[in-house]
């Protein structure tokens, strides 16, 4: 099948277009690995793994906190043009990692496509993966619905970010105030009052005077800097950020 200009890549959308719903992979890398596999398992006598005829998989998309962003194989799909035939459902779990599909591109499957028969494997990732609290649900939806954090999101972990700490040290010329700075990756885990809130991914280098919330600490956003509240006053970080600028 000729790979065309209507297939993307997930480096060219948000997660948020192909979260939590079945999209079509295609991947050289991933299916020749499947066909080496195949020839292994013809040698022991068993089944083939993927139907003749499978050129794409049948995935449904999700994110495992741990690792990432993560797509479960319902199954091998036949695609040509604008006809998608489902070739057989898996009676097996298989899962790619979107850090390991560097070369695939995908699509969705057309509308009318009966997807009935992965309903309850469906229900039973997002179960998993997602709870069954409404609360929890609430704020994983809330946080990666947030665009504004974006831009400081890993690429293949969308519920992490990086963030700033700031401290404040004495200067060796005199009063003059000097700051050091420190990044480090912060799991997000919801908004309240206007900040963003989550645990720290790694022990700091440095020590900080946080202020916590419970385990989580506050996440505020100036410019194209995200950064954990500490004891500094606000119109300092203002300066802080804007100096650095320059």
């Amino acid at each position: 099948m000729e790979i065309d200009k209507r297939l993307m890549t997930f480096d060219d959308y948000s997660f948020r277009e192909y979260l939590a719903k079945p999209i079509i992979i295609f991947s050289k890398k991933a299916m020749s690995d499947f066909k080496e596999m195949n020839e292994a398992f013809k040698k022991m006598g068993d089944d083939d793994l993927i139907p003749e005829g499978g050129n794409s998989f049948l995935v449904f998309a999700y994110i495992d906190r741990d690792a990432g962003i993560t797509f479960d194989v319902l199954g091998f799909c036949n695609f040509e043009e604008d006809n998608v035939d489902i070739v057989v459902p898996l009676n097996q779990r298989i899962i790619f990692r979107k850090e390991a599909l560097a070369d695939s591109s995908f699509t969705f499957p057309p509308e009318d496509l009966n997807l009935e028969c992965f309903d309850k494997h469906i229900k039973d990732i997002i179960a998993f993966y997602h709870g069954n609290d409404p609360s929890k649900l609430k704020n994983l939806n809330e946080i990666r619905n947030c665009v504004k954090i974006d831009k400081f999101r890993h690429s293949d972990f969308p519920d992490d970010i990086v963030v700033h700490l700031v401290k404040e040290n004495n200067h060796p010329h005199g009063d003059i105030k000097k700051y050091s700075f420190e990044l480090i990756w912060l799991r997000t885990e919801r908004i309240k009052d206007g900040f963003i809130q989550g645990t720290f991914l790694e022990e700091p280098f440095d020590t900080y005077d946080i202020d916590y919330d419970g385990n989580l600490v506050n996440v505020q956003l100036f410019g194209d800097v995200a950064y954990v509240d500490t004891k500094i006053p606000q119109e300092e970080y203002e300066l802080i950020f804007n100096s650095n600028k320059k």
